[in-house]
């Protein structure tokens, strides 16, 4: 089963989950389509949540093959991100060229700053940074991280582990994890601990 197969079932089971329905019902509540003077019903709430669902599926497969090819042309995976403008269209949030140059860490959050910018200016409706993580011993022990946020109350993390034998790269079992907001809202103070710090 390809990555992106995986990851996609892994969303999907996943996302009832994660999502936060509380949220949701707030943030849905300003879609232009609802009045701010009125509560949704359980049935708007769940179009809304297949909604989100729908877009976060494009939009993290987006991001997934934004890295594979450089994951294995290369065996390293440069951190990269996606956004879902709020027409709905994917594209691909690009670094400067001094930025570029970054160690990776730096450059997540560099993504993140931009992209919570672009959140918090109502310019797109979700977003994913994609980036690698390995230990630091001779292992082999390697993970895609994928940090995912939409604007209608959905915020996760996807580990992706996986290893590289003569340029053959097979993946593991995706574990799916809550994320506190970053982007789009800011965190409960209970989350603000949890908060993953890139690679």
């Amino acid at each position: 089963m390809s990555i992106t197969r995986v990851l996609v079932v892994c969303l999907v089971s996943a996302f009832l989950s994660v999502v936060n329905p509380a949220l949701a019902q707030d943030r849905a509540a300003e879609a232009p389509t609802t009045g701010k003077d009125r509560t949704l019903t359980k049935e708007e709430l769940a179009r809304y949540a297949v909604l989100a669902q729908k877009q976060l599926v494009v939009l993290t497969d987006a991001a997934i093959k934004n890295v594979k090819s450089d994951l294995e042309q290369n065996g390293l995976v440069s951190p990269s991100a996606m956004m879902m403008m709020n027409d709905g269209t994917v594209k691909p949030l690009k670094l400067g060229d001094e930025a570029s140059k970054a160690p990776f860490g730096l450059q997540v959050t560099m993504y993140r700053a931009a992209l919570k910018s672009m959140a918090r200016h109502d310019k797109i409706t979700a977003a994913a940074i994609v980036y690698g993580a390995g230990s630091s011993d001779d292992s082999g022990k390697n993970a895609l991280i994928i940090e995912y946020e939409h604007r209608l109350g959905v915020s996760g993390l996807k580990l992706v582990p996986y290893s590289q034998d003569h340029g053959n790269i097979a993946y593991g079992e995706v574990l799916n994890k809550k994320k506190p907001f970053q982007l789009f809202y800011d965190p409960r103070p209970d989350q603000q601990a949890q908060a993953p710090t890139g690679s």
